[in-house]
Order: C-alpha cells, then sequence, then structure tokens
C-alpha cells in the first residue's frame, strides 16, 4: 500500500499528453530520510517493464546510485512479486535483473556501470553521493532515441552532497516560472524558517509520525 506522498508521485511522473505521450523527461526529487523512496522506485521500475507495450518499445529500466548494496536491496523486494508473476530473477552478485516475458528488463548497475545501455528509464538513488559526471556522461546519453525516456534522481539532503543535487534542484527552481520537461518534487522547510518551528519540520516531511517528530 503507497502512502499518499508516493502515490502523487507516481500519478505526476507518469502525466501524459492527449497522445499519451510522458511529458516529463526528468523528475528530480527530495524527500528526508525514511520516507519511503525505495518503495517509490520499486513501483515505478515494476511499472515501466510491465506496460511496455504501451510505450511502444521492449524496456531497460536501469537503478544506480551512491552504492550497490543499497540499491540491491530495492530490487531485492521485488523479487518475490516478480517469481510469483512470471518473470525471471537473477540475484547474482553484480548481475542482479528482473526480466519481464517480452523480454523487457530492470537491471541493478553501480554507478560506474552505466554506460553502453539502451535505457529507457533510469533510476538514481541517494544521488547526494553521486558525481554529476555519472549521469551527465553516462546515463543521460543512454536515454538518447528511446520512447518516452524518463530519468529519476532522488535523493535525501547530505551536508557533503556532491554538485549533481544541487545544480540540478537550483535548476529546476530557476525554472519554475518557465515551460520545461523537468519536474521537482521537493519536500523542505520554507527559507528562512525557525528550526524550532514545529510546522516548518512537518513542511519538510512527506511522512510523518509521532516517532519521526520525537526523532527531529
Amino acid at each position: 500500500v503507497l502512502r499518499w506522498w508516493q502515490s502523487l508521485a507516481l500519478r505526476r511522473q507518469l502525466e501524459h499528453d492527449a497522445d499519451g505521450n510522458l511529458v516529463w523527461s526528468q523528475v528530480v526529487e527530495s524527500t528526508p530520510r525514511r520516507s519511503g523512496k525505495s518503495v517509490r522506485l520499486r513501483a515505478v521500475a515494476l511499472w515501466r517493464i510491465h506496460h511496455a507495450p504501451m510505450i511502444g518499445e521492449e524496456q531497460l529500466v536501469l537503478l544506480t546510485g551512491k552504492d550497490v548494496p543499497i540499491v540491491r536491496e530495492i530490487i531485492r523486494k521485488a523479487w518475490p512479486w516478480a517469481q510469483t508473476n512470471g518473470y525471471q530473477v537473477r540475484k547474482a552478485n553484480g548481475q542482479e535483473e528482473i526480466e519481464a516475458p517480452d523480454g523487457s528488463r530492470w537491471i541493478v548497475r553501480s554507478k560506474d556501470s552505466v554506460y553502453g545501455y539502451d535505457v529507457g528509464l533510469g533510476l538514481v538513488d541517494e544521488c547526494h553521493g553521486v558525481d554529476a559526471g555519472v549521469v551527465d556522461d553516462g546515463l543521460e546519453p543512454a536515454l538518447l532515441e528511446r520512447r518516452m525516456p524518463q530519468l529519476v534522481m532522488t535523493s535525501t539532503a547530505h551536508r557533503k552532497a556532491t554538485s549533481l543535487m544541487r545544480h540540478r534542484l537550483a535548476a529546476a527552481q530557476a525554472q519554475k516560472n518557465d515551460p520545461t520537461d523537468v519536474l521537482l518534487l521537493l519536500w523542505c522547510a520554507p527559507r528562512n524558517a525557525d528550526v524550532a518551528d514545529r510546522e516548518a519540520w512537518r513542511a519538510a516531511s512527506p511522512h510523518w509520525t509521532p516517532e519521526r517528530e520525537r526523532m527531529i
């Protein structure tokens, strides 16, 4: 069962025009820790390979991120569903993937191994620890010449973040009044908010519980 913000993020990402073409080529997303980004990524990856006929070509979803063990956890929890529904699963270290009956695949790769693929949906998790070149030089070119390609970059905030999310967030906010194909999903405290303001805490988190409030 998806949380409200996960459903919202998926619904916005899959918005399309009158011809059925997806309108967002990039999604820049930032939420606090433990909000449910992994579940949201898992859902959209499975949706993409499950609906290849709707998109119009065999699909390849490539998931990468700050480190392989973390992104492996995202696909690992999809294996039981995949096996139950007739999908093939590979679990070998470094070759993790799910393959649909029509040949569409969801694969996991390290951030240094995103080159040479024809990617329909590129997913980058915990972008705060990913160098900009992984996306700029590796993943974005892999999305060229595909039907309705999308790139999703998601991350928590981090004091030592690389330039990747810093620049992507800044660019998306700078273009907020102009037509663009970048969808910005950003939960954060208002600028100049009082750090003791509980309403600001709540504004910065799409998923809220008493336990989260006590931790903050």
